[in-house]
């Protein structure tokens, strides 16, 4: 558990001229597992139909760096499992805010989050 974005997806993000990125607008930051502002932020950036292999790829990317900077014996499994949890919080906060938004105003990616966030999950539960 730790200090989350909890909005974290390419709306919030900028390319300073130097090249760094910029993480803005933290008003709804929590203390929660790092692995839901990592789903919102794929959710927003992969596609429906988006290789396995590639959201396989990324996942052993951040789990060695997530492995890294903490805990040696935080397993491959828990890791899945934090990635699933996360998942699950941002479909229940983030996507039904914005499925139920959705009746008064127009969210035009809404759908593409909505089926990609579930693909993941689905995903999520095939990985070993």
């Amino acid at each position: 558990m730790t200090l989350i974005h909890n909005d974290f997806n390419p709306r919030n993000i900028a390319i300073k001229t130097n090249g760094d990125p910029c993480i803005y607008d933290w008003e709804l930051a929590t203390y929660g597992v790092p692995h839901r502002d990592i789903f919102e932020l794929l959710a927003f950036t992969f596609t429906p139909n988006f290789e396995s292999s590639d959201l396989v790829d990324v996942l052993k990317h951040h789990f060695a760096l997530v492995q890294s900077l903490n805990n040696q014996d935080y397993s491959w499994s828990d890791y899945l499992y934090d990635f699933k949890l996360g998942g699950q919080a941002f479909l229940v906060s983030r996507v039904n805010f914005y499925l139920t938004g959705s009746i008064l105003m127009n969210y035009p990616f809404i759908e593409r989050v909505f089926t990609t966030s579930f693909k993941m999950l689905d995903t999520a539960k095939k990985i070993s």
